[in-house]
């Protein structure tokens, strides 16, 4: 079990350090965005930290204005790492002067996309969910990438007619991956348009899932806490198993971890409770923190947990 007298104090003097840090670090890029207040926040901070978005102007991000399909295909195209484009498509509504022109040749290539007929690719209307559903399968079958079913529910959309016949699948697969999911209600609103902010949220979501573990090393550095006892085997043992964990995102969550590593600019806090182990990851931005995922743990995954941590 746990050596708590040995370890009470590197313990809190963490946990005094960590909400020091994440107490301390502001996003102040656009004056549209309040930190720790609007629930976009952490989504708008994590996509322009990546570059994945940028503002409407150099003061305002315009969280509630509609995405439009030029928008969205370059947020992906964005983190593709904007590879370079040789070839054209055959839309006439998009030129080179345009942002997104390399982005549209590069998803048309890929087939991505495929415009709403074969000369029109209709870059600066709002891209509906739907669209946005097939867009990301099509993304995740390109990176070869399976996401696991988080939801088995088979309980059929309410708004099951107002789908498109090619879009109803992609609708499908999101709400098991829990990437989309619609309201309390079963809707899923296929026609609706969707604001930046909500992207924001959508990309951040995605990109949590699909970059952890392959951007974690198996390197534990920066908060020596038990975490330095471990062997090889049973870092990559852990690292494994928080990798078919789904973090689900928060405003941000204090409190005095058991357990705590930083891998790869991504920290894990462990901290044992009555409702399960709670883990908490963040990621790390040099010496500051942003974003906060904690999930509550039991059953199967918690016991393998247990397994590594609770020898020392």
């Amino acid at each position: 079990m746990f050596k708590m007298k040995n370890l009470i104090c590197i313990v809190v003097a963490i946990a005094i350090c960590c909400s020091m840090t994440c107490g301390a670090y502001t996003f102040s890029q656009f004056e549209d965005v309040t930190v720790y207040e609007d629930w976009f926040y952490n989504s708008v901070e994590f996509c322009y930290g990546k570059g994945l978005m940028k503002g409407t102007t150099t003061a305002e991000f315009s969280p509630n204005i509609e995405v439009t399909r030029g928008m969205f295909v370059t947020m992906l195209y964005r983190y593709e790492g904007e590879p370079e484009i040789t070839d054209e498509t055959s839309f006439t509504d998009i030129t080179k002067e345009d942002y997104y022109y390399n982005a549209v040749n590069w998803a048309a290539k890929n087939q991505l996309v495929f415009g709403i007929n074969e000369t029109s690719f209709a870059p600066d209307k709002a891209i509906s969910r739907e669209d946005m559903a097939c867009l990301i399968e099509r993304y995740l079958d390109f990176k070869d990438i399976k996401l696991p079913y988080i939801s088995t529910c088979e309980c059929l959309f309410a708004d099951i007619t107002n789908f498109s016949e090619y879009a109803f699948d992609s609708a499908v697969y999101m709400k098991y991956t829990q990437l989309m999911v619609g309201d309390e209600n079963g809707y899923f609103y296929p026609k609706k348009s969707t604001t930046r902010a909500e992207v924001a949220t959508l990309f951040m979501r995605l990109l949590v899932i699909i970059e952890r573990p392959s951007q974690i090393t198996m390197e534990i550095r920066e908060i020596p806490v038990t975490t330095e006892l471990l062997t090889t085997d049973e870092t990559t043992d852990l690292i494994n198993i928080l990798g078919q964990i789904k973090f689900q995102p928060k405003m941000y969550a204090e409190v005095m971890y058991n357990y705590a590593i930083v891998v790869d600019g991504c920290k894990y806090g462990f901290c044992y409770t009555p409702q399960g182990l709670l883990i908490n990851y963040q990621m790390v931005y040099g010496q500051e923190v942003g974003g906060s995922f904690p999930v509550y743990i039991t059953g199967e995954l918690k016991e393998k947990i247990d397994n590594i941590l609770l020898k020392y």
